[in-house]
């Protein structure tokens, strides 16, 4: 799928242009944490040279009571450390949300009714939703992802919003969708046609509807539903 660089970056851009510098110095104390922790981590490997050279090599007695007690502490603050950080870390990220939930509902709540009207309340959460898990996936950069009915419940307008940002998503990623709606999927490399549970078909958009088969079918009534709903909108 082919799109722009809006939908989820531009998501991601404007929630760090807005919270960036209110959580930066809860960031900075989990950056902090995160330095601790990999110091630890280096002065555990450094201590392994005077394990060799006092232990193994002097037989320094006195050195197999205070290396080994030199180690354990490292491993304790170290312990303690990534804990901290990772509570520190979850109380950001809970603080983050419960702040997003609040400006977004303060944000509807001055809407123009008019507003309201145009979008009924399950298309709002279906494009909330769609948006937050397209981000959420995006930040943890994940080598594969699985997409169940990315555009179900959408208008074509909101469907090609998410379309855009699924295209930036999944760009350089193996991607696997699921999906009623065969626009979603027409830009795949491969489609598997399912019917009451079998395989009846295998290709591409383009040989599938060459073949003329269920998938052209299907295809043709949602493209005519399409053109119906625009044609009812502009008029």
């Amino acid at each position: 799928m082919q799109g722009n660089h809006g939908g989820t970056l531009s998501l991601l851009k404007r929630l760090a242009g807005d919270h960036a510098r209110t959580y930066a110095p809860r960031y900075a104390v989990a950056l902090v944490l995160m330095v601790f922790v990999a110091g630890c981590t280096s002065l555990s490997a450094w201590f392994m040279k005077y394990v060799i050279d006092d232990i193994f090599v002097k037989n320094d007695h006195a050195a197999l009571v205070w290396i080994p007690a030199a180690i354990a502490t490292i491993f304790i603050l170290k312990g303690f450390a990534a804990y901290f950080q990772e509570v520190w870390l979850s109380r950001i990220g809970n603080r983050l949300v419960a702040d997003i939930q609040w400006r977004t509902y303060d944000h509807v709540l001055k809407m123009d009714v008019s507003f309201f009207q145009k979008y009924s309340s399950s298309d709002l959460i279906t494009r909330l939703t769609q948006q937050a898990s397209a981000a959420r996936a995006f930040l943890k950069n994940a080598p594969v992802i699985l997409l169940d009915e990315p555009t179900s419940s959408l208008d074509s307008e909101t469907e090609q919003i998410i379309q855009s940002a699924l295209a930036e998503l999944t760009r350089g990623r193996t991607t696997i969708v699921i999906a009623h709606r065969l626009a979603t999927v027409a830009n795949a490399d491969v489609i598997h046609i399912l019917d009451k549970g079998r395989l009846v078909e295998t290709g591409t958009h383009r040989d599938l509807i060459q073949r003329g088969g269920l998938y052209a079918k299907l295809y043709r009534i949602q493209f005519a539903e399409s053109i119906a709903d625009k044609t009812a909108a502009v008029g």
